[in-house]
């Protein structure tokens, strides 16, 4: 997925400034047993600035080479450019046509609801929206571990956070929660940091930062301050 500012601006001008990145969409639309087969990354600039926001699929196949000394795997891969991937329902269709992955019914419903949260400005209402989907896929054995799930628990804590600060409100069990179904996820591990705090869990806050650390590394010296202003 491209990264390039001028992407990331058409994304954000299509579906607003606090939508979450195009590639947390594509991950919230993969059904859990494709997650292992598909890596969803982000990508420098495609050269496609005009047509954006653009991704580009990479699929490998192994062939059968022979040489002099016998047969060797040899890797091929083909790339394919899809640009004007600007919504839930854009992406959905790149599953399908660039991957062959038609994203379930319930896990589409569960992203333009959590879109429908994402704009929101009431933080009570975004809390209700978020449970809804919470509810649905918790109760679903299929979805249960969906990625979708980790995203709505991710940012149903940080809502509850700033809702009740104290984070009586089960903020700190839906960051939890959250770092389990989605543990390279960023913001999961930087919310779970802030509710592990505010309990005074401060060795879990300090472990959440490590883990932060080791998913993006880029931060690394930022997230050492933070860890040494915890330290005794």
């Amino acid at each position: 997925v491209c990264q390039n500012k001028n992407c990331v601006k058409q994304h954000c001008s299509k579906n607003g400034s606090a939508t979450r990145p195009l590639q947390d969409i594509l991950n919230d639309l993969l059904p859990p047993e494709k997650r292992d087969e598909v890596e969803v990354s982000s990508s420098g600039c495609i050269s496609q600035c005009g047509k954006g926001p653009n991704v580009e699929i990479v699929s490998k196949t192994i062939q059968q080479e022979k040489t002099l000394f016998g047969n060797r795997e040899k890797t091929i891969e083909n790339a394919r450019l899809f640009n004007g991937i600007d919504s839930t329902d854009m992406a959905s269709k790149l599953l399908e046509a660039g991957i062959g992955i038609t994203p379930p019914m319930m896990l589409v419903a569960a992203c333009s609801v959590l879109s429908s949260a994402e704009k929101s400005s009431l933080p009570l209402e975004k809390e209700a929206l978020l449970s809804s989907i919470i509810s649905t896929l918790s109760n679903s054995e299929e979805y249960s571990d969906s990625h979708v799930l980790g995203t709505a628990l991710m940012y149903r804590s940080e809502v509850r956070l700033s809702i009740e600060p104290s984070g009586t409100n089960g903020a700190l069990e839906d960051s939890r929660r959250a770092t389990v179904i989605v543990p390279t996820s960023e913001k999961a591990w930087r919310v779970r940091a802030q509710a592990e705090e505010i309990f005074g869990n401060k060795d879990l806050a300090i472990a959440s930062l490590e883990k932060l650390s080791d998913v993006n590394p880029k931060f690394k010296t930022k997230i050492n301050n933070e860890i040494s202003r915890l330290r005794p």
